[in-house]
């Protein structure tokens, strides 16, 4: 697997927690930053994977996905142990009963 990530980026962040607690192997490549510039200019292979050209980008095998959400779903169903989340919600006890 591989993870485009930037220094300040808390999506990206958010990725690398669920790749660790998953015990998932992969290779973090830093997008370059600057206070003056940002992300300027895009990295060409974070551009070509999301239009936006925001981190992060994750590449599995022929998949490449953005968007850290929709990243952290994909691992949870491609990779389901350790689950990250209980698979069934957990109910609120009910209010009790006013006298």
């Amino acid at each position: 697997m591989l993870l485009y990530s930037g220094p300040l980026s808390l999506f990206s962040r958010k990725v690398e927690i669920a790749l660790g607690e998953k015990a998932l192997a992969f290779e973090r490549v830093m997008v370059p930053f600057s206070q003056a510039a940002g992300y300027t200019p895009k990295h060409p292979a974070v551009l070509a994977a999301n239009p936006k050209g925001q981190v992060p980008v994750l590449i599995d095998g022929d998949l490449t996905l953005f968007d850290s959400t929709l990243i952290f779903e994909y691992l949870e169903d491609a990779y389901p142990v350790p689950p990250l989340y209980p698979k069934v919600p957990r109910r609120a006890p009910a209010a009790a009963a006013s006298s």
